[in-house]
């Protein structure tokens, strides 16, 4: 083997080694990464406001869009729920929106909602807050 190639040879195969290696670490950090964003999902506190207002805050570290409210009953959500934002903004961590939901006789106040998002398409199950 030429002395040139003895020499050339062990230089080439030190970068080539340290280049994908550096590669190799930059794509771990990149997958950590991204397995981080996905396992965080929203949080959400449903609240009593006063009188027939209720609050649903996203208390999370992550945003949440495509939110939707499912009450067992339709006729209560079509009767009893009002001034719900239509649609309903995508939240980020710390915000809120609120609505009123009033009770009667007929359709008392549910026991619990179930908000669904797109960051929960199985939905989370929120117990109603008894007016203090």
């Amino acid at each position: 083997m030429p002395v040139w190639l003895q020499i050339v040879l062990p230089i080439v195969t030190a970068g080539v080694g340290f280049g994908l290696g550096r590669l190799g670490g930059a794509l771990d950090r990149r997958r950590e990464r991204r397995d981080t964003e996905a396992a965080r999902a929203p949080v959400f506190e449903f609240t009593w406001v006063g009188g027939h207002r209720y609050r649903v805050m996203n208390v999370g570290d992550a945003s949440a869009s495509g939110i939707r409210l499912h009450f067992d009953d339709e006729r209560f959500e079509a009767q009893n729920v009002v001034d719900m934002p239509d649609p309903v903004p995508a939240l980020q961590p710390g915000e809120s929106f609120t609505f009123m939901m009033v009770g009667t006789m007929g359709l008392p106040l549910p026991h619990q909602i179930r908000l669904f998002c797109d960051e929960l398409p199985d939905g989370k199950p929120l117990p109603v807050p008894a007016p203090a």
